[in-house]
């Protein structure tokens, strides 16, 4: 049998530690380039990781879509101690409010012309 010596098996072991840096360094860089090209854009993943902007942020960002004038007035007073999900469920659910009591007056008009 062949002696296997020191410098065999700390040359295995770095190679080992090299491999496993490479492949860490190649996941990291993959998703730092899908982060930044794809999945920064879209509100679920920035809310998993807590990086939620505020609406004012969002209103003040040049080329962002600004929200609109209902969810802005629905908005609660103390809303950062309501989760966002929720806070916006209720803006939807104001709007919808909002949308038949429109609806509703446009009908009485109606009739009564």
């Amino acid at each position: 049998m062949a002696d296997i010596g020191v410098f065999e098996i700390l040359g295995t072991v770095a190679l080992l530690v090299l491999a496993v840096v490479v492949v860490l360094l190649f996941v990291l860089v993959g998703w730092y380039v899908v982060w930044k090209l794809i999945l920064s854009h879209f509100r679920f993943f920035r809310e998993i990781l807590g990086m939620e902007n505020s609406d004012e942020e969002l209103d003040e960002q040049p080329g962002k879509k600004s929200r609109m004038k209902s969810e802005r007035i629905a908005k609660p007073e103390s809303s950062s101690e309501i989760p966002a999900h929720i806070r916006r469920r209720q803006q939807r659910e104001a709007e919808i409010l909002n949308r038949e009591r429109e609806s509703l007056s446009i009908t009485k008009t109606a009739e009564k012309n």
